[in-house]
């Protein structure tokens, strides 16, 4: 049964005021300043068996902040040749290979140029107007996206290796904003028994990593520092290895990887996450859970 709904009330903040779309800003994460909003036209729910503001779409447990009817009308969307899709799970560390790509480009870091393809129509109908390569990125399960038969898209999926990723997820912003009602043991039963965003976390991963047909180039997190040979596969992956040895890449991978250095945006993300979990009385996962939320991950061994 339904314990409370929302209709026609404003987003919570995607978008702040230094960037079009919330990128690494530390004072965004920590103050949460915004001054653009998305106007919401439907119902979000909060359910006894899920209890966290969400919508519901394919029937699947959605964040509150995807409006259906955008959602449903990406298969409209027509991809072109030479487009970039950036796809993670939520909080999964995509920031750090969005911030390369916008460097490997020759594009300011600060302004983020990528359409965010499910949160608001509009981006994506803009893009239409933008020539040459274009950047998507999305949390969306693969098989909701448009189709990219024919065409040259590069689908780069970023996987979150750490064990404690849904304590990261917990402690996010992602559920600050959905009204979440429960502890970590409330959300750690979700997390079970796949009641989260889009269902199962697990099948959202093997969908995007057990594809064929896009040939997805998976990047996967295994802690915070970028070393140069991290940065050379992207750039390989993206640019092509045809510029193996120009100098242009040797620049542009000489910068990334500088930049990364000195503004680790995962960083700053895990400073402050480390606070909010701290004062959510948490600093790790308990043992047994770990060992469950294991077991549960290795029966996707042989895609992870």
């Amino acid at each position: 049964a339904v314990v409370s709904t929302q209709s026609g009330h404003y987003g919570r903040g995607v978008s702040c005021k230094k960037s079009s779309i919330c990128f690494f800003w530390k004072d965004c994460w920590e103050m949460n300043v915004c001054d653009r909003k998305f106007e919401f036209n439907y119902r979000t729910f909060k359910t006894a068996d899920i209890p966290y503001e969400h919508t519901v779409i394919r029937g699947k447990p959605c964040p509150n902040f995807l409006s259906p009817e955008v959602v449903l009308k990406l298969k409209e969307f027509e991809f072109r040749d030479g487009d970039v899709v950036v796809g993670s799970y939520q909080k999964s560390g995509s920031i750090i290979l969005r911030v390369m790509l916008h460097l490997f480009f020759g594009l300011d870091p600060y302004d983020d140029h990528f359409h965010w393809m499910e949160v608001d129509g509009n981006t994506v109908k803009e893009s239409a107007h933008v020539a040459g390569r274009r950047l998507f990125r999305t949390h969306l399960p693969l098989s909701w996206l448009p189709n990219s038969t024919g065409k040259d898209v590069t689908y780069l999926f970023v996987y979150p290796y750490e064990e404690s990723f849904p304590l990261s997820l917990y402690g996010s912003a992602a559920f600050e904003k959905t009204n979440f009602e429960g502890d970590w043991d409330v959300f750690y039963r979700l997390w079970m028994e796949d009641k989260l965003f889009y269902g199962s976390f697990y099948e959202h991963l093997e969908a995007w990593l057990s594809d064929t047909r896009r040939n997805v180039w998976v990047w996967m997190l295994k802690n915070d520092a970028v070393d140069m040979t991290t940065v050379i596969a992207a750039y390989d992956k993206v640019m092509g290895k045809c510029e193996t040895a120009s100098s242009k890449k040797a620049k542009a991978v000489e910068k990334a990887t500088a930049f990364l250095k000195e503004q680790n945006p995962m960083v700053i993300w895990k400073t402050s996450l480390e606070k909010k979990l701290l004062e959510k009385g948490l600093l790790g996962l308990p043992a047994t859970q770990r060992d469950k939320i294991m077991e549960k991950r290795n029966k996707y061994q042989k895609y992870f």
